[in-house]
């Protein structure tokens, strides 16, 4: 196993009331649940036994009908750092996510995925790149991919790799560029973001790949910043939204149980309309918009990819998967 349940937890008399006259805590993580009996409790492990301690955790559970509610409620009631808020309905995944923002208080936040786990330093050396460097708006580490069982496996993505020096340059034309060109993994949307640059996006939209556009949205902003170490751990299973047997139609409806679509041309048309509404609300010099509308034909080039493979069959995991050697955590392979 790569993360141990520690059971590390401070006692306690009851539930913590949201008190907004508090102490607001520097970072906030929104946890976004719903069903997820079989690995969340190793993820909020993963968040409580960070070394940087300055946190609040929000977990938003989307009307889990398994036994998330009880093991959220344990950690309630046993970590004055713990907020739970559960949902009678499931409003979809992007609600979801949308509500674990809204509802933090730090200056900086990250969403944390109920099924992935992060190395102990994760939030302190991203931390420290935000405190340091006013110009970055979204600090992150380096992925590694692990089974349903924490054991490491080896993904191979197209145009995706881990290395994003070009992510860090001055003109938000160029940073936009490569971000079409080489987006990164899923570890850049769980990193960690400036709260204020993230509240001048649309957050999360309710369609498969929105993940892209809001980070489209916050690179004409900032830079964003990779960390060299693998302290992020991506976990591939059975279960997971984007497993390959699910249908696009399925993957958009997990997304929003309202969608009416078809799922495979929608989404990616909604992604590109979202990147010229992204560059058109972005406030920039009439010079630097002009230059990120002339990026956007590269967009096609992964959308292509997208397209080319049946849309989201880059995820097809089981054709990729390849069993590697086991490494400690925070530890390169």
């Amino acid at each position: 196993m790569l993360l141990k349940k520690t059971g590390r937890f401070v006692k306690i008399s009851g539930p913590p009331e949201r008190n907004e006259h508090k102490m607001r805590p520097k970072v906030s993580i929104g946890l976004p649940v719903h069903n997820g009996e079989s690995y969340v409790e190793e993820a909020i492990n993963s968040m409580l036994d960070q070394t940087y301690g300055d946190l609040e955790l929000i977990i938003t559970d989307n009307a889990s009908t398994d036994r998330t509610e009880e093991i959220c409620r344990d950690y309630l009631n046993s970590d004055s750092r713990v907020l739970y808020f559960r949902s009678e309905t499931n409003k979809g995944a992007s609600w979801n996510f949308n509500r674990a923002f809204h509802l933090s208080r730090g200056k900086y936040f990250k969403w944390a995925s109920y099924d992935d786990l992060c190395a102990d330093t994760f939030l302190e050396r991203c931390v420290e790149v935000l405190d340091r460097e006013d110009s970055v708006v979204l600090a992150y580490a380096q992925i590694a991919f692990i089974d349903e069982r924490s054991e490491p496996i080896d993904i191979r993505r197209p145009f995706m790799k881990n290395g994003s020096s070009h992510l860090k340059a001055k003109n938000p034309h160029k940073r936009l560029r490569w971000l079409f060109l080489c987006p990164p993994f899923d570890n850049a949307f769980f990193g960690l973001i400036r709260v204020d640059a993230l509240k001048k996006t649309r957050v999360t939209l309710p369609f498969p790949l929105s993940d892209l556009s809001t980070l489209a949205e916050l690179i004409l902003q900032g830079k964003f910043y990779e960390i060299s170490e693998k302290l992020f751990y991506r976990r591939i299973h059975p279960l997971i939204s984007r497993r390959p047997d699910a249908s696009n139609r399925d993957i958009a409806l997990w997304f929003d149980p309202q969608y009416s679509g078809s799922g495979h041309l929608d989404a990616l048309t909604m992604l590109f309309f979202s990147y010229c509404s992204g560059i058109h609300r972005t406030p920039m010099n009439k010079t630097d918009k002009t230059l990120c509308f002339l990026q956007l034909p590269f967009s096609f080039i992964y959308i292509s990819a997208f397209a080319a493979d049946g849309v989201l069959r880059l995820f097809r995991m089981r054709e990729r998967v390849e069993r590697a050697r086991f490494f400690p955590i925070g530890q390169e392979k």
